[in-house]
C-alpha cells in the first residue's frame, strides 16, 4: 500500500505529450520580507499517483503535476510544509489526504491544501533515528514505519493512538521498512522478516505474540520493501524478490541478473525499479524490460501506457513506453553549494567540491546561473571541481580545484600543460592544480589564489600579462583558501585553508606582504570567510566568532590596532561561534552565517538586527555554507547544507545621487499587509511620508538605497485610503526627491 497503491484510478492517464507542462511563472523580484526557495529538481526519490495529481519528491523538496491545467507546481516550506528532506508519500483516496513522512519523523497532512504536522516521533527524545520509512493507511489511521517500530495516528485528530515496538519474535526490537495493509492485514517488511497481524478491534498489537513472522526461503530475513498484486504480496531483499500468498514464498530473484531492487510500486502495474542496471521493469508472469537506460533510476509508478520514473540526474521521466519525455524543474546544479557570486544581477552559483587537501576532482563541471528569476545550469567540459567565478576586464572567469583556471568568454584554459606557467605545481609531476579563490581587482585585473605551489598569489593583468608573488613562509602561505581585494586601496587579503590557519596581505604599490596569522583581536587564526565592507573595513568569520580590522591598509602603518570583535551588551558577538560566511549589504549591514542559522547585524557589529533559523523561518537547514547578497534588489541568497534558499531584505546599494525612484507596489491593494519598499534613493537618505495635505504620516531613514514603510502611521494605524507624498534627501539638502502613490483599503 506503499505510496497510494490502492487509490490510484486506473484511468489516470498521461497529461497530454504534444502539449507541453506549462510552468507557473518565474518571479524576478519577491516582495519585501518574503523567501523563495532554489532547490535542485532533478533527483527524484518518490513518486504517487493522487487522482488528477502526481506527487514528486525530490531530495528536499515537493513537486505535483496537475492534470486539470496541466501545470507543474512547487510545495516547499514557504507553502507550509514542515520539513525537507522527504523519506515517504502516500495519498490517501478516502480522505483526499497527501501523508509525507521526513528524515526527521516530522509526518504532514496535506488536504484541501491545508498542512495539519505530526511532530510526535520527531519530539521524542529516546528515539536516536527517526526516519519515517514507510507510510500506509487503514480506516482512518496512518500507520508510519520507523527504525523502531509502527506508529499509529489518527489521520482526523493528528495525534498517536498506539505504537507497534519490540514485536518480533520473543518481543524483538524490529527495524520497519516497509508496510503493506491488504484485507484487514498488515504486512511489515523488517529487519527480522516477515511480520504479519490482523487489524482486528479487541487484538492488542502491542503484544508480540499476536504477530506471526515468515522468512522467505534461504533465509533472508532483512526485507526492504513490499508490494501487493494479483493476490500476491512481493517482497523484496536487496538483489532478491519472492512472491508470498500466504503459506508458500516464491523465488524469483533468477530473472534479476543481481541487479539490486531500487523500489517496488503497485498503484497501478507492479514494477520495479533496480539501480544495477538501471532497468525498469514490469512483473506479470514474467519479467519485462520497461525502460533502459545508463542513467540511475529510483521509483516509477503507472502502467505502461501512462508511465512515470524517476531519475536521479534527469527529473521526472513520463511518458509510455518508447515514448519517455523529462520533466525538470528549473533549478540549481545541486543542493550542497560551495559558493555564490552575484555579478551584474546574475547568481552563480557552483556545487560543492571535494576537500582540497584531497585534490581529486570528482564532480561534475557545471554552474547555476539565476538570471531575471530564471534558473540554467551551464555545464563546462574543461574542468570539474569549480571553487569560483569572477569577472574582470569584460570577461568572465572559473577557478578549478585540480584543472587551474579557466577564460570561458575567450575558451583560455590555464593549466598544468606549459610547466612554465606560473600555476604549474612545484613539481610538474603533480598533474593538479589547486586555485580555491579569485576576485576582480583594480585596472580589470584578475588575483588568483594557487595552492600548494611555489607562489601562491598571482595577478592577471588586463593586457594578458601574469605577476606572482610570495605570501611568505608557512604553511599557511602554501595553502591559501580566500582571497578579498580591496577597491579602495588595492590591497589584497588571504586567507589561508582553515585546517591549517593563517591571514596574509599583500600590498601591490609597495610589493610588501604581511602575515597577519596571529594578530591580536582575531577569535581564532582559522578562517572561513573574509569580506571587505562599503566603508573599507575588512570583517573576517572564524572558526571562534567574527572580528574587523579598521581598514584594509591598516596593518601596514605604525600603531595599528588590532582586530576590534564587535560587544552586545557587554559580551562578544558570537563568541565561540564558529562562523562559516559573512555578506555585506547595500546598507553597509553584516549578514553572518553560523551552524545556528544567519545574523543580520548593524554596520558597526553593535545591534543584531534579524536572527534566522530553521525554526522562526523557512531555512531548510541551520548550517550556512555561502552568503551573496544581490545589490540591486537587495535578495539575499543563503546555501545551506540542504539547499539554496533567498530573503528579500530592506536593503540595496545606493551611490551618492538618486537613480530611478519606485514604490512598490503602487498602488498598494486592499488587504496588503506586507512592507512597502522605496528604492532607487541615494545613500542614507531622510524619507518622509506625508499625506496629500503634507501632514507628516512617518519618517524612517532609508538602508542603502531602500527605504520600507509597514503602511501605519506614527500611531500604529493602518494608512487609509488615498494619495501619499514620499520625501527623500540628504543632511546637506544637495539631493532630494519627491514623489507620489496611492493606497487602497
Amino acid at each position: 500500500m506503499k505510496g497510494g497503491k490502492t487509490g490510484a484510478r486506473n484511468a489516470l492517464v498521461l497529461f497530454t505529450l504534444l502539449m507541453p507542462l506549462q510552468f507557473a511563472l518565474a518571479q524576478v523580484n519577491i516582495p519585501l520580507g518574503t523567501w523563495r526557495t532554489h532547490f535542485h529538481y532533478q533527483d527524484i526519490r518518490k513518486v504517487v499517483l493522487a487522482q488528477s495529481r502526481v506527487y514528486v519528491a525530490t531530495t528536499n523538496t515537493l513537486f505535483y503535476l496537475d492534470e486539470a491545467d496541466n501545470s507543474v507546481n512547487k510545495l516547499t516550506q514557504i507553502d507550509g510544509l514542515s520539513e525537507v528532506g522527504i523519506s515517504s508519500l502516500f495519498f490517501d483516496i478516502a480522505s483526499q489526504t497527501l501523508i509525507i513522512g521526513y528524515k526527521n519523523g516530522t509526518v504532514d497532512f496535506l488536504q484541501n491544501n491545508e498542512v495539519r504536522p505530526f511532530l510526535a516521533i520527531a519530539q521524542t527524545p529516546q528515539l536516536q533515528n527517526k526516519n519515517i520509512t514507510s507510510l500506509a493507511v487503514y480506516d482512518g489511521y496512518c500507520y508510519a514505519g520507523t527504525p523502531a517500530g509502527v506508529v499509529v495516528i489518527d489521520i482526523s485528530e493528528t495525534e498517536i493512538v498506539e505504537s507497534y515496538t519490540e514485536i518480533g519474535p520473543d518481543a524483538d526490537p524490529v527495524a520497519v521498512n516497509d508496510i503493506e495493509i491488504i484485507n484487514s492485514t498488515i504486512y511489515l517488511a523488517t529487519n527480522l522478516g516477515l511480520l504479519t497481524a490482523l487489524l482486528n478491534e479487541g487484538l492488542n498489537l502491542q503484544d508480540f505474540n499476536n504477530w506471526s513472522i515468515a522468512i522467505p526461503p534461504g533465509n533472508f530475513p532483512f526485507l526492504s520493501q513490499l508490494a501487493w498484486k494479483n493476490g500476491l504480496l512481493y517482497a523484496a531483499h536487496r538483489n532478491r524478490i519472492f512472491n508470498y500468498n500466504g503459506n508458500v514464498w516464491t523465488d524469483l530473484s533468477a530473472a534479476l541478473g543481481g541487479d539490486v531492487i531500487a523500489s517496488m510500486d503497485a498503484q497501478q502495474d507492479l514494477l520495479i525499479t533496480l539501480n544495477g542496471n538501471s532497468h525498469s521493469r514490469i512483473v506479470n508472469d514474467a519479467f519485462q524490460d520497461v525502460y533502459v537506460t545508463d542513467q540511475l533510476l529510483r521509483t516509477s509508478a503507472g502502467v505502461p501506457s501512462s508511465l512515470f520514473i524517476g531519475s536521479a540526474s534527469e527529473g521526472l521521466l513520463q511518458g509510455s513506453v518508447g515514448q519517455l519525455f523529462p520533466t525538470v524543474l528549473a533549478g540549481p546544479p545541486s543542493d550542497q553549494l560551495a559558493e555564490i557570486s552575484i555579478i551584474d544581477d546574475a547568481v552563480y552559483v557552483l556545487p560543492e567540491t571535494v576537500s582540497l587537501f584531497d585534490k581529486q576532482p570528482t564532480e561534475p563541471g557545471n554552474f547555476g546561473l539565476f538570471n531575471e528569476g530564471t534558473w540554467i545550469i551551464e555545464p563546462i567540459a574543461q574542468a570539474n571541481n569549480l571553487s569560483a567565478i569572477a569577472q574582470a576586464n569584460g570577461k568572465t572567469y572559473l577557478s578549478s580545484v585540480g584543472d587551474g583556471l579557466l577564460d570561458i568568454t575567450s575558451n583560455i584554459h590555464y593549466d598544468h600543460k606549459n610547466a612554465a606557467h606560473p600555476l604549474a605545481p612545484e613539481s610538474f609531476s603533480d598533474s593538479l592544480i589547486v586555485v580555491p579563490s579569485i576576485a576582480a581587482g583594480a585596472e580589470n585585473a584578475l588575483w588568483v589564489l594557487n595552492k600548494d605551489a611555489d607562489r601562491g598569489l598571482h595577478r592577471l593583468a588586463a593586457d594578458g600579462v601574469w605577476e606572482s608573488f610570495n605570501l611568505g613562509f608557512g604553511q599557511g602561505a602554501r595553502f591559501p583558501e580566500k582571497l578579498a581585494v580591496s577597491t579602495r586601496t588595492g590591497i589584497v587579503w588571504v586567507a589561508s585553508d582553515p585546517q591549517v590557519g593563517g591571514l596574509y596581505l599583500y600590498n601591490p604599490q609597495e610589493d610588501i606582504s604581511l602575515n597577519l596569522s596571529n594578530a591580536g583581536g582575531l577569535p581564532s587564526s582559522r578562517i572561513n570567510d573574509l569580506v571587505i565592507d562599503r566603508e573599507d573595513e575588512v570583517w573576517v568569520a572564524t572558526s571562534r566568532g567574527i572580528a574587523f580590522f579598521q581598514s584594509s591598509d591598516s596593518p601596514f602603518f605604525d600603531g595599528f590596532d588590532d582586530a576590534i570583535v564587535p560587544v552586545i551588551d557587554g559580551s562578544f558577538l558570537l563568541d565561540n561561534e564558529p562562523v562559516s560566511a559573512i555578506a555585506v549589504d547595500g546598507g553597509n549591514r553584516k549578514w553572518v552565517g553560523t551552524y545556528d542559522g544567519i545574523w543580520l547585524i548593524e554596520e558597526s557589529g553593535d545591534e543584531v538586527v534579524q536572527r534566522f533559523t530553521t525554526q522562526n523561518s523557512p531555512l531548510p537547514s541551520d548550517s550556512i555554507m555561502s552568503i551573496d547578497i544581490n545589490p540591486v534588489s537587495g535578495e539575499v541568497f543563503i546555501a545551506t547544507s540542504r539547499g539554496l534558499i533567498s530573503y528579500r531584505s530592506d536593503a540595496t546599494a545606493a551611490g551618492r545621487q538618486f537613480g530611478t525612484v519606485k514604490v512598490f507596489p503602487n498602488p498598494v491593494p486592499p488587504g496588503f499587509s506586507g512592507l512597502i519598499g522605496i528604492s532607487g534613493l541615494a545613500q542614507d537618505v531622510n524619507v518622509k511620508i506625508t499625506d496629500i495635505d503634507g501632514n507628516l504620516i512617518k519618517e524612517m531613514f532609508a538602508n542603502g538605497g531602500t527605504a520600507i514603510w509597514d503602511g501605519k502611521d506614527n500611531y500604529g494605524q493602518s494608512v487609509n485610503t488615498g494619495i501619499y507624498l514620499v520625501f527623500a534627501g540628504n543632511s546637506d539638502g544637495s539631493e532630494s526627491f519627491v514623489g507620489k502613490f496611492a493606497v487602497v483599503r
